[in-house]
C-alpha cells in the first residue's frame, strides 16, 4: 500500500525507461516480456509497438500489450475491508512523536467463534465437516487497561484482536441474536495466542457447592454467562439454559469465603445428578487507612497476588481492584485468600503512596491492618488547557498514561508474569491517571511512581468541540500551556486500488473506537491531522501506515 495526494500522476509507475506506452480512454498499456524479435511491430492484440535500437545486453524488444482491467489483482481476503484509524494530532511533529512512543503491543488473540451444528469446512475441499462460523459476533475486552477494545467476526466466524497487553483479559462475546458470554484468556508475551470459542446448545447445569468445612453451602451466589442463581439448602445451584462448550466460566461467592471461579467443559447432555465442585476456601479480612492525600478524588486500593498457585479453582482477584476508600480514608477488603502473599498498593492522580507497597498474608485469626499516606511530591506534570483565544477551558479531560503499559505492569506486579496467571490486568495510577480541568483550566498530576526504564508518558487532552492534543512527557513540567484548536471536521479519506483493480463491496471504519459501516470506500467528517491507519480483510493485513489527512486525501490499496 502507498500514500499519494490527488495531484499525483496515477499511472506513472507503468512507464519503464526506454519504452513508450500508449494510454487511451478506457485502456491501460503496460509492458510485458518476453518481447518479439527485432523488427516485429505488431502485437497479437493489434497494438502498435515501438522500435528501439538494440542494446549491448539484449537483442529483444519489449512490446506494449492491452490488458483487461478484470485481470488486475484483487485485494486479498474475503468480506468487508476493516480500517482502524487512530488520530495522533494536527501537529506534524506531535504526530511523529506520538507514533514513536505509542509502542506496538506484542499481544494478539485470534481464532473462530462457532455455533451449533456441522457444515463443510470452508478451508478444506475434501468434505470435512466443522462447526459453522458465526458472523457479526462482537468480542470485547471487559475491564483492565484495555477495557472496551473490540473486534467483529467475519463471514467464517474468524476474529482477531491486535495490540494486546500480555496477561489475562476477560472477553465478552456478544452474538447478533442477543447472547452474552464471558470467557477469560491469557495473552502470550511472544507470538500469536490462538483460541476458538464454541457456543454450543443450551443445557441445564446443576452444581453442588460445599463450604470450607465440607458442609453443604446454601445461599451462595453462582454466576454463569449472565445467569445468576442461589444455592439451596442442599447446596445445589441449577443454572438453566446455559450454553455448552469448553472452558465455560462459573463464579461463586459466599459470606466468609474466598470468591472463586471455575472453568468447566460443559457437555451438551441432559444432567440429572449435580456436579460436585471443590470446597470453597475460608476468607480473611484486611483493614486499612489512607491517612492523608492531596485534594481531588479519593484514593483507590488494589490487591494483586505476589505469586499464582495452580489449583482446583481461580481466585476472583478483580474483587479487590480499584477499591475506593471512604471520605475518612478507611477501607476494608473482605474474604481475601489466606494461603499466599499479596501486594497492596494505593494510587492517587495527584500524589504518590508511602510506602509504595505493603506485602502481607491475610489471616482468619486476626485482622490485618495497613496504613498509607499519599505524598504530593515534586515530580509533577501540571499546567493549563486553553482555547484558541487563550481562554481557560474548564471540564477538559486530561489523561496521563504510560506509553509502554506492559513494561510498567511487569515492574509493579512481578507476580503477573507467573503462569498460569488468572489475574485480570489492574489499572494502577502509574499507567493511567485522569482528571478534569478546573474553571481556570488547570490540571495537576504526580508521576513519581512511574517506574524508571519503562518508557515515557503520553499526555492527552480532549474537550468537546476541539481537536485532541497529545504530547510526549519525558520529565516533569509545571507550566504546560496546551492550546486546543476548534474541531473543524473537513477532512475526507478515499481508498483507491493500485492498478485500478476492483475494490471490496463493504467497509468497516473504526475511528478512535467509533464504528462506521458503509458500502463506500470513503469516509468524511474527519479531523485534519496525522492518523495511524491499519486495514485488514479477513485474515490478511492490507495496510499499516501513518498519513496526514487534509481536505480530500487518497490512499492506494495494493
Amino acid at each position: 500500500m502507498g500514500y499519494r495526494s490527488p495531484s499525483s500522476e496515477k499511472h506513472a509507475k507503468h512507464l519503464l525507461l526506454g519504452v513508450a506506452a500508449a494510454l487511451t480512454v478506457g485502456a491501460l498499456w503496460v509492458l510485458l516480456s518476453p518481447a518479439p524479435q527485432m523488427g516485429e511491430t505488431q502485437g497479437a492484440t493489434g497494438a502498435v509497438g515501438v522500435e528501439h535500437e538494440p542494446s549491448t545486453e539484449s537483442k529483444a524488444e519489449q512490446q506494449a500489450v492491452l490488458l483487461n482491467p478484470d485481470e488486475f489483482p484483487v485485494i486479498p481476503g474475503k468480506g468487508p475491508l476493516r480500517i482502524a484509524m487512530r488520530y495522533l494530532g494536527e501537529d506534524g511533529e506531535s504526530g511523529f512523536a506520538n507514533e514513536q512512543i505509542e509502542q506496538t503491543l506484542p499481544g494478539s488473540l485470534s481464532g473462530r467463534v462457532t455455533g451449533v451444528g456441522l457444515v463443510q469446512d470452508p478451508n478444506k475441499e475434501d468434505g470435512t465437516l466443522a462447526s459453522p462460523g458465526l458472523e457479526g459476533v462482537v468480542l470485547k475486552i471487559m475491564g483492565g487497561p484495555q477495557d472496551g477494545l473490540s473486534c467483529e467476526t467475519d463471514s467464517q466466524g474468524r476474529y482477531r484482536l491486535l495490540d494486546l497487553i500480555p496477561g489475562t483479559h476477560f472477553i465478552q462475546i456478544a452474538t447478533p441474536t442477543g447472547g452474552r458470554y464471558l470467557r477469560l484468556q491469557r495473552i502470550k508475551v511472544r507470538g500469536r495466542t490462538l483460541r476458538n470459542f464454541a457456543l454450543g446448545m443450551t443445557v441445564d447445569v446443576p452444581l453442588l457447592f460445599r463450604d470450607h468445612k465440607g458442609e453443604l453451602l446454601s445461599g451462595a451466589t453462582v454466576e454463569m454467562d449472565g445467569r445468576t442463581v442461589q444455592t439451596g439448602e442442599d447446596g445445589v445451584a441449577w443454572v438453566a439454559g446455559a450454553p455448552s462448550g469448553p472452558r465455560v466460566l462459573v463464579q461463586v461467592s459466599a459470606e466468609g469465603h474466598v470468591p472463586v471461579r471455575f472453568e468447566l467443559n460443559v457437555l451438551p447432555l441432559r444432567m440429572s445428578n449435580p456436579v460436585e465442585m471443590p470446597a470453597l476456601p475460608q476468607g480473611a479480612t484486611l483493614r486499612g487507612q489512607v491517612q492523608s492525600w492531596p485534594e481531588g478524588e479519593l484514593p483507590r486500593v488494589t490487591v494483586v497476588p505476589r505469586a499464582i498457585r495452580p489449583g482446583a479453582f481461580q481466585v476472583v482477584w478483580e474483587t479487590w481492584q480499584e477499591v475506593e476508600v471512604d471520605h475518612n480514608g478507611i477501607f476494608e477488603l473482605n474474604n481475601l485468600p489466606t494461603d499466599r502473599m499479596v501486594d497492596v498498593r494505593v494510587f492517587h492522580s495527584a500524589g504518590v503512596a508511602k510506602p509504595r507497597v505493603r506485602a502481607l498474608r491475610a489471616s482468619v485469626l486476626h485482622s490485618s491492618i495497613v496504613e498509607f499516606t499519599i505524598m504530593r511530591g515534586n515530580a509533577r506534570v501540571s499546567g493549563k488547557v486553553l482555547d484558541e483565544e487563550g481562554q481557560p477551558l474548564a471540564g477538559a479531560a486530561v489523561v496521563l498514561k504510560a506509553s509502554n503499559p506492559a513494561a510498567t505492569l511487569a515492574r509493579l506486579y512481578p507476580g503477573l508474569a507467573n503462569a498460569p496467571a488468572t489475574v485480570r490486568l489492574p489499572v494502577p495510577g502509574a499507567i493511567h491517571r485522569e482528571v478534569k480541568t478546573k474553571k481556570d483550566g488547570k490540571f495537576d498530576f504526580a508521576w513519581g511512581d512511574h517506574p524508571k526504564g519503562t518508557g515515557s508518558l503520553l499526555l492527552s487532552v480532549k474537550a468537546d468541540g476541539h481537536q485532541i492534543s497529545r504530547r510526549e512527557i519525558r520529565s516533569g513540567h509545571s507550566d504546560l500551556r496546551i492550546r486546543l484548536k476548534p474541531a473543524i471536521r473537513d477532512a475526507r479519506l478515499l481508498l483507491t486500488a493500485d492498478d485500478d483493480g476492483p475494490m471490496p463491496e463493504a467497509y468497516v471504519w473504526i475511528v478512535d473506537g467509533e464504528v462506521h459501516e458503509t458500502a463506500q470506500p470513503e469516509l468524511s467528517d474527519l479531523l485534519p491531522g496525522w492518523y495511524k491507519i491499519a486495514a485488514r480483510r479477513g485474515e490478511h493485513d492490507i495496510l499499516k501506515k501513518r498519513v496526514y489527512l487534509d481536505g480530500r486525501s487518497e490512499l492506494a490499496v495494493r
